[in-house]
C-alpha cells in the first residue's frame, strides 16, 4: 500500500488560553481584564478566537492568550450530576482573590453536606456591582424579572471588604437554592414572603414554625413592635469587646423588617446549617463570632445587636427541619464531623 502522509500540525488553527489549554469550540471562557464569561464561537487561524457573551450580546475577536477556559463548564468536562449546580457558580481571573478563595471555601463545605442538582444556570461571582452608586454591605443574589413576572438569576455579588466573604458565600448561595431549587416551578423563592401575612411553600412550614418560635426570630418581632409607630428606638447597651466601653445599640425599622423575613431567615439558617453540618473551621469561627455579636457583652437589654444567627442550643429544631427538606429531595449526605 501507498504510504500515507499525516498532515502538518499548524499551531496556529489550535490556539491554547493563557494556561496552555485548547480552545474549543463552545468552551465556557473569561477574558483577561474584561468583566462576564463568554462561549467560543470558534477558533479562528493566528491564535485569534471569535467568542460572544454567554447572557447575549455581540460576538468579537480575541486573542487566545486573553482567554481562560473554565473547565467545569466547558462540554468536554466530566461533571459529577450531584454536584452541577455547585460547578455552575463561577468565578474568574476578575474575581478578587479573597473572593475566589471564600466561594471555593464555600462550594466544598456545601458539598459535604448536601448535592446541588443541575438547577443553576451559569451563575458568574462578582466582586463589583454599580446600582446608581450603591453597593450592597456584604453580598447578594442578583436576580431580574423577566416579561412574565419570574425572577431571572443574574449573578452572585460577594464584597471583596466584607468581614466573613467566606459566610457570606454560603448565604448567598443559600438564596440561590431558595430560587433555583426550593422554588423550581414557580419561577420565584420558596419563601416569598415579607412580613405580615407571611408566605413560605407548602414544604417549607415545618421549617418556619421552628424559625418562629427561636429566640432570634421572636427578638426580632419584639424590636417590630417597639418601632411600630418609629423609625429608630434605644435597644441595648453593650460593652465593646476590644475597648471596654459602654456603648449604646439602636435599632431601626428598615433593618429589622429586612432581617426578620423569610427569605433573609432561610439564608441566614441555611449558612449556619452548612456550618454545622460541614464542620468547617473558618465557617463555624465565623459563625460564632456573628453570633457572640448578637448575644455577647450585653449590659443591659434582650440582645447585643441584631440577633442574625442561633445560639447551638436553639438551632438544633432549624437544623433538623433543613435535614428534612434536602432528605425529601434525596440530597441529604448527612451531618460531617
Amino acid at each position: 500500500m501507498p504510504e500515507t502522509k499525516s498532515a502538518a500540525w499548524n499551531a496556529a488553527l489550535h490556539p491554547r488560553d493563557r494556561f496552555g489549554r485548547f480552545i474549543e469550540t463552545g468552551a465556557i471562557v473569561s477574558l483577561w481584564s474584561t468583566p462576564g464569561l463568554f462561549r467560543v464561537r470558534r477558533p479562528l487561524g493566528g491564535s485569534r478566537v471569535s467568542v460572544e457573551p454567554v447572557f447575549g450580546g455581540e460576538p468579537r475577536t480575541v486573542a487566545a492568550d486573553r482567554v481562560q477556559v473554565i473547565p467545569a463548564l466547558s462540554p468536554a468536562s466530566a461533571l459529577e450530576r450531584e454536584h452541577a449546580g455547585l460547578n455552575n457558580i463561577v468565578t474568574s481571573p476578575n474575581t478578587a482573590e479573597e473572593v475566589a478563595k471564600a466561594v471555593d471555601r464555600a462550594r466544598k463545605a456545601i458539598a459535604k453536606v448536601h448535592g446541588v442538582p443541575d438547577v443553576v444556570p451559569v451563575l458568574p461571582v462578582i466582586t463589583q456591582v454599580d446600582r446608581a452608586g450603591k453597593l450592597p454591605a456584604a453580598g447578594e443574589y442578583l436576580v431580574s424579572p423577566s416579561p412574565g413576572g419570574a425572577a431571572e438569576p443574574v449573578s452572585l455579588f460577594i464584597s471583596p471588604t466584607g468581614v466573613q466573604p467566606a459566610l457570606t458565600a454560603v448565604h448567598e448561595i443559600g438564596h440561590v437554592l431558595d430560587h433555583l431549587l426550593l422554588g423550581a416551578g414557580r419561577d420565584w423563592f420558596a419563601t416569598s414572603g415579607r412580613g405580615e401575612p407571611v408566605h413560605v411553600d407548602d414544604d417549607l412550614t415545618d421549617w418556619w414554625a421552628a424559625v418562629e418560635r427561636s429566640k432570634p426570630y421572636q427578638l426580632l418581632r419584639l424590636m417590630q413592635l417597639r418601632l411600630r409607630n418609629k423609625d429608630t428606638v434605644h435597644w441595648s447597651v453593650i460593652r465593646h469587646p476590644s475597648t471596654g466601653e459602654e456603648r449604646p445599640v439602636s435599632v431601626t425599622r428598615g433593618e429589622v423588617d429586612y432581617y426578620v423575613s423569610p427569605r433573609e431567615m432561610f439564608a441566614r439558617a441555611y449558612a449556619q446549617w452548612i456550618a454545622l453540618r460541614s464542620g468547617d473551621p473558618v465557617l463555624l469561627q465565623l459563625l460564632k463570632n456573628d453570633i457572640e455579636r448578637g448575644f455577647g457583652n450585653i449590659i443591659s437589654g434582650l440582645s447585643g445587636w441584631y440577633p442574625r444567627q442561633w445560639p447551638e442550643e436553639d438551632f438544633a429544631e432549624i437544623a433538623a427541619e433543613l435535614d428534612a427538606i434536602f432528605a425529601a429531595r434525596g440530597l441529604l449526605k448527612g451531618a460531617q464531623s
